[in-house]
């Protein structure tokens, strides 16, 4: 399913509600894969990649889902948060990067 990511340079990180079948896939086995795709030519250019969840956390993960909001949607505030909704942050550790251009 689609997911807004960021990267520090060397995790890269999303958002999810914790509970949500994703979350539960990745407490299950923390095996991830990422296709990160070129909005003006996804067929022809995309990042690949394929590493393990490190780590699920709810520390900072409100203000990771505001920022990305900010990122993608140009809204400072996440328009579907809920009030008293619980995020989690996951954190994953690339171990293959791969692609075309």
């Amino acid at each position: 399913s689609p997911v807004w990511v960021e990267t520090d340079g060397t995790y890269v990180y999303f958002s999810t509600v914790p509970g949500r079948l994703k979350e539960r896939n990745l407490q299950r086995d923390p095996r991830v894969a990422l296709a990160v795709l070129d909005k003006n030519d996804p067929e022809n250019r995309q990042v690949l990649i394929r590493g393990r969840v490190v780590e699920i956390t709810a520390e900072g993960a409100v203000d990771q889902i505001n920022r990305l909001s900010k990122r993608y949607t140009g809204i400072d505030t996440y328009p579907m948060l809920k009030e008293g909704q619980l995020r989690v942050q996951v954190k994953i550790l690339p171990e293959h990067v791969g692609g075309y251009t």
